[in-house]
């Protein structure tokens, strides 16, 4: 939420890297956190800053932090994207057999357009543990409970659905705050089996679809 707010005057704007940078100041990153729990977590309609108490406290300084040093830090370090929107509904009728369709629908946080006209999928993720490796789609569709990562397996659905309905080459990415404070951070996934970044969705398209349909085909029988 604190990150919509703050990256909405910057939808459609070419590589607004300078003005991300210029956002990380903390107060404007902690009045918009301040504004956004004052909401979620007390219902009002303005910043009620004073009413925090104990555990609300401690999150929103470390909510705090992770925007400042870890999302906008990154975002401001790179180079030819535009935010193309936030919050944005993904969702394709993805054919199955006997002239059959299941629609297939999501949420993304946000979507940017690469330079090379490439659309990148953000997922912002709070988690401790990063999970931006996966052992091949054949564990992660039929692996042991460790190796079915949700949120791989989320990040490549939108990555196709986009793919597919936009007709655009797509780039799944997941955000894990916590572990963006390090200046090497890289929000791509690694396919462990062969040791290949997914930089690309049509990389893996086939098999990642094929394994799809069959879960389909099953769960429709």
């Amino acid at each position: 939420e604190s990150m919509q707010e703050l990256y909405e005057p910057f939808v459609g704007k070419l590589n607004p890297s300078a003005d991300i940078e210029a956002l990380r100041k903390r107060e404007v990153v902690e009045g918009v956190v301040d504004k956004t729990i004052s909401r979620l977590i007390y219902g009002a309609d303005k910043s009620v800053v004073g009413e925090f108490r104990g555990d609300t406290i401690l999150v929103r300084d470390i909510i705090v932090k992770y925007i400042m040093r870890g999302v906008l830090r990154y975002d401001a370090s790179c180079e030819g994207f535009t935010i193309q929107g936030l919050e944005d509904d993904v969702e394709y009728e993805y054919p199955i057999s006997n002239g059959r369709h299941v629609k297939l629908y999501g949420r993304a946080d946000r979507i940017d357009q690469r330079a090379d006209g490439s659309l990148q999928i953000i997922d912002y993720k709070s988690g401790n543990v990063p999970h931006l490796e996966f052992n091949g789609i054949d564990g992660l569709f039929h692996g042991l409970a460790h190796e079915r990562v949700s949120n791989i397996f989320q990040t490549l659905l939108y990555s196709m659905m986009l793919h597919r309905s936009r007709r655009v080459e797509s780039m799944p990415t997941l955000y894990f705050a916590s572990k963006m404070l390090g200046e090497d951070y890289s929000p791509n996934i690694v396919d462990k089996s062969s040791g290949e970044v997914v930089e690309r969705y049509t990389a893996i398209a086939k098999d990642f679809e094929c394994e799809l349909s069959n879960v389909l085909e099953e769960l429709f029988d």
